[in-house]
């Protein structure tokens, strides 16, 4: 069983229901023992399902890393180089997933909730979705952080979607910051791409990715500026760092971090079992939930919800 860490993922996952936080991070992780186990097997599949909408912020986001990493040299992609490499990555995902192909590699090749559970999306579907990741693709070129990049000489470039640990209130914290950048004045300037329609919920997030900033390049806390950046419209929102900020998302993480631990059967080993997880009493969050069949919920997935919402999450 793998150790104990947070992340903000986790954390929300733990908010909106216990028994989908337990089939997630405690019965379906393991591949290699998923292949013995026709039911850890299954859960291992419903665990890398995706809802369209996460599916557009994926690739948005992956795009994105690539525009701002190669925004300063050779590798410099135009908006259409980009959406056109875009498109291309978002049919294979659409024929991968309708055709099925996602059991020979779950983890590694999607599948929409609606290919798994049915009925499948409107085959009209795709064009809407790509439409929208494009918009956002081509809002990118024009966002302050981009400028910067390319239009200011003593600006650097410092990383973009590096999965890194810290060690925060005595838990292993993972964090993958979209952008990070130096200026010309020498702040360090944390960016989180959105994708979705919400803005100006990034505030925690961007607190622990400053806390990751702090200690990676041992920034002053009053050097280090924090963006939230919406993609669907240009929005930007600058999140104030301070040592109260940093000290609230340290709390909140030491926090969270208890409140999932004090659930375990085995702290030290970080083992679980089913029965101090239970489901959600408020089933319209089952129908968007990608372990229903697991839990006998399958019938409430007939409520689409967000599923069918064209845009993306992140």
């Amino acid at each position: 069983m793998a150790t104990f860490s947070w992340s903000k993922s986790r954390d929300g996952m733990f908010r909106e229901c216990l028994r989908l936080y337990y089939y997630h991070y405690y019965r379906s992780p393991d591949g290699r023992r998923a292949a013995s186990d026709p039911f850890v097997r299954e859960l291992y599949v419903m665990r890398h399902l995706t809802t369209r909408p996460m599916w557009v912020g994926a690739v948005v986001h992956s795009q994105a890393r690539k525009i701002v990493s190669g925004a300063q040299g050779q590798l410099r992609l135009s908006p259409d180089e980009a959406v056109d490499q875009m498109r291309r990555r978002m049919g294979y995902d659409w024929q991968t997933s309708r055709s099925g192909r996602y059991r020979q590699d779950p983890a590694n090749m999607l599948c929409l909730v609606d290919d798994y559970y049915g009925p499948p999306a409107d085959p009209d579907a795709f064009a809407g979705h790509y439409q929208y990741a494009a918009n956002c693709v081509r809002s990118l070129f024009n966002t302050d952080p981009y400028r910067l990049l390319t239009g200011d000489p003593a600006v650097r470039f410092l990383e973009a979607e590096q999965l890194h640990k810290l060690t925060l209130a005595g838990q292993t914290v993972w964090v993958v910051p979209d952008l990070v950048m130096r200026l010309a004045d020498g702040r360090i300037v944390v960016v989180d791409w959105k994708t979705g329609t919400d803005i100006g919920v990034a505030r925690l997030q961007l607190a622990v990715y400053a806390l990751f900033a702090r200690q990676q390049w041992a920034a002053p806390v009053e050097e280090i500026t924090t963006w939230e950046v919406s993609l669907s419209d240009g929005r930007l929102i600058e999140h104030p760092i301070d040592a109260g900020s940093l000290a609230w998302a340290e709390e909140v993480v030491r926090s969270s971090a208890e409140a999932m631990l004090s659930l375990l059967v085995d702290r030290e080993r970080n083992l679980a079992q089913e029965a101090d997880f239970p489901m959600s009493e408020d089933v319209a969050l089952c129908a968007r939930c990608r372990f229903r069949r697991a839990c006998g919920r399958e019938a409430v997935g007939s409520r689409r919800g967000k599923e069918e919402k064209i845009g993306g999450e992140g």
